[in-house]
C-alpha cells in the first residue's frame, strides 16, 4: 500500500538534464583572466606573493583560486 501526498504533483521535464547553453561570460573568457592577473598585481601591491591557479565560471559568480607562496598566511 503506497500512499500518494500530491496526486496533482508533475515530475520535471527530463530536458532539465542537457548541458547548459553557453552564455555570453564564456565568451569573454580574455576579459575574466585580465581580472586574474589584476587580483595578481594587487596581492603583489600589499606585499603578498599569491598566484590565481584556476578560473571557475558560473552563472553569476566567477570564482578566482588563489594560492598564496610558501610562508604567507
Amino acid at each position: 500500500f503506497v500512499e500518494i501526498e500530491n496526486k496533482d504533483y508533475e515530475l520535471p521535464p527530463i530536458d532539465l538534464l542537457k548541458a547548459p547553453k553557453h552564455n555570453a561570460q564564456n565568451a569573454d573568457k580574455k576579459n575574466i583572466y585580465e581580472n586574474a592577473r589584476k587580483l595578481e598585481k594587487t596581492f603583489q601591491s600589499f606585499g603578498v606573493k599569491a598566484k590565481v591557479t584556476q578560473v571557475h565560471l558560473g552563472p553569476a559568480v566567477t570564482k578566482y583560486e588563489v594560492y598564496p607562496d610558501a610562508g604567507v598566511k
